[in-house]
Order: C-alpha cells, then structure tokens, then sequence
C-alpha cells in the first residue's frame, strides 16, 4: 500500500512537541516528540523541521513534477536544458515521495 499519498496535507503546526495537522477545519495531534529523548529545544527544533518539511512536501514534488513535465516537453532526449543526471533525480525524488521505492 502506498502509505506516501496518504498524508493529512498541510498546514501542520507545533506546539509543544506536539505535531498537529488541520482536518475539516480542527487541529489534531498527529505525533509527539518523545521528552524523556531530548531537551526541551531538541524537542523543538525536531518537531519545527517535521513541521517544515510536512508544510512544503507538496509543493516540492509539484515543483519536482513540473521540471520533469517541461524536460520532456522541450527537450530532445538529450540533456541539453537541466542535464539528464538531474532529470533522472527529479523522477528518482519523485518515485521516493509518492512511495514507489
């Protein structure tokens, strides 16, 4: 099962070491970060990044997407606008964040 395009999309918010996300219009917890294993700024500095990397998941992979569409749009199959190696990371990115590797 592809448990990647499953996500409660964004906003999500920190508070407290708790992570919540929004759904119909209410905040729930969606993880906590464990205390006993940080300090109190450990624990919110991780929740923090969690929190930013939630928040633009999606815009990263419609940005991913986006360059993959416009190389082979544009491109003649040769590399000559972004270069195949980085092409081929964007699709590699792309299969990772739906969940297909």
């Amino acid at each position: 099962m592809n448990t990647q395009t499953k996500h409660t999309p964004g906003p999500w918010i920190q508070e407290n070491g708790s992570i919540k996300a929004v759904s119909r219009g209410h905040w729930f917890p969606v993880a906590r970060i464990e205390k006993r294993k940080f300090t109190p700024e450990g624990i919110e500095a991780n929740a923090a990044f969690i929190v930013r990397a939630c928040n633009t998941h999606d815009e990263m992979l419609a940005a991913l997407k986006y360059v993959v569409k416009y190389h082979r749009e544009h491109d003649s199959g040769e590399g000559e606008l972004f270069g195949l190696d980085f092409v081929t990371t964007c699709i590699a990115a792309i299969a990772k964040a739906e969940g297909q590797s």
